[in-house]
């Protein structure tokens, strides 16, 4: 959420925010508030099934190993998306967008491969009840959490909570180069 004209603190966690004047072009806003929205994240999450799938999944995961020290997914540079580390506003390292993208990864094919072959074979760890009701519910439930969490006001996924990341538009601004902002709570 965008600073109001004058503000020195977030109107939704009262965090001051204080940009230092070297600040270069770093927007002066908090980081933690006001992802992208929902259509924007939707738009983005398609281009990049769509390229994994045209590429066979190869091409995406390579363009992404590329891409991940400037905190981009193929879809996220084709968009000008940017992934921060939402409390220091810094793109965040290859390690941790890594990290993110295979949380991502991993709760989607978990659902394409138990829709085609069933959820019992995924994770065999005992009885009928447990493999194929128990943890494919529990499975289900955290991702719809994870998608639900984009339209609550900070437009954050919950992977981006607790991951402490956050999507925003790249918009020219050097991320990289800029210093981090300094936070200090009142």
């Amino acid at each position: 959420m965008p600073l109001a004209p004058g503000a020195l603190a977030c109107a939704k966690c009262a965090a001051a925010v204080v940009w230092p004047a070297a600040a270069g072009p770093v927007a002066p806003q908090t980081f933690r508030h006001g992802g992208l929205s929902p259509g924007d994240r939707f738009a983005a999450m398609g281009m990049d099934l769509a390229l994994a799938v045209l590429t066979g999944g190869l091409g995406w995961l390579l363009w992404t190993a590329f891409l991940a020290k400037k905190g981009q997914t193929p879809a996220k540079k084709l968009r000008d998306h940017v992934v921060i580390n939402s409390k220091t506003a810094r793109v965040v390292g290859a390690g941790r967008l890594i990290a993110r993208e295979l949380i991502i990864a991993a709760m989607f094919l978990y659902l394409v491969v138990g829709a085609i072959w069933g959820y019992g074979p995924i994770i065999d760890v005992g009885g009928y009840w447990i493999n194929s009701w128990v943890i494919p519910s529990v499975v289900v439930v955290a991702i719809a959490i994870d998608i639900t969490w984009m339209f609550m006001p900070a437009h954050r996924r919950l992977v981006d909570v607790i991951l402490s990341t956050n999507i925003v538009h790249g918009e020219g601004y050097s991320y990289q180069t800029a210093p981090a902002p300094k936070r200090v709570v009142a």
